[in-house]
């Protein structure tokens, strides 16, 4: 049970089993999210009939993945993730460059996460976003680069020995993008 204790300035901590009542918070409100934006139908939370239209015309992309530092000490590969978002686009019809082509918009990859210190669980944001430059309606001669036109997360609690299949939400994510990218562009031709 959840008991307090006396902090010195006189302020009551709550602590569950050994658990501050504030991290405890914090591992539940994960998990309820978790439980929300990673059900089968994650994709219907997010308003993507209004991003859509951002992927019209577009004609390639360039994808940077980063790793949070302690996923990659855990064992989660950049370069995996990397390789596997460049075959899958690729094998949908979507050109991918490198990076150094100014034509190209880039595809983040961006996976965040937080390992509880007293037990091998870890809270994981997943995000792949679009990011190109844009033009304020406002003012025609005001450009904003690296705006991030379109964007899915998703946000996991995962046990240390499960945290390979962030490669899986990646892959969904990225479905999800090929899916869009279809729906305003047309399939590709064979």
């Amino acid at each position: 049970g959840c008991v307090p204790s006396g902090l010195p300035d006189k302020r009551q901590n709550f602590t569950c089993q050994g658990w501050p009542m504030v991290r405890m918070l914090s591992v539940l409100l994960a998990l309820a999210l978790s439980q929300v934006l990673c059900s089968s139908s994650f994709a219907d939370i997010e308003p993507r009939h209004f991003i859509k239209p951002a992927l019209k015309g577009l004609r390639a992309v360039h994808i940077s993945v980063v790793v949070d530092p302690e996923l990659g000490k855990a064992g989660v590969s950049s370069f995996t993730i990397l390789e596997d978002a460049q075959v899958q686009l690729r094998n949908s019809g979507i050109r991918v460059v490198r990076s150094d082509d100014l034509s190209a918009k880039e595809l983040g990859i961006r996976i965040r996460a937080e390992k509880l210190s007293t037990a091998p669980v870890w809270s994981v944001l997943a995000t792949v976003a679009l990011y190109q430059g844009v033009t304020l309606e406002r003012d025609s001669k005001i450009r904003l680069l690296g705006v991030e036109t379109w964007t899915v997360d998703v946000l996991r609690t995962l046990q240390s020995d499960d945290l390979d299949s962030i490669r899986s939400d990646v892959r969904a994510q990225l479905a999800l993008f090929v899916e869009d990218y279809q729906e305003v562009n047309g399939k590709p031709k064979h």
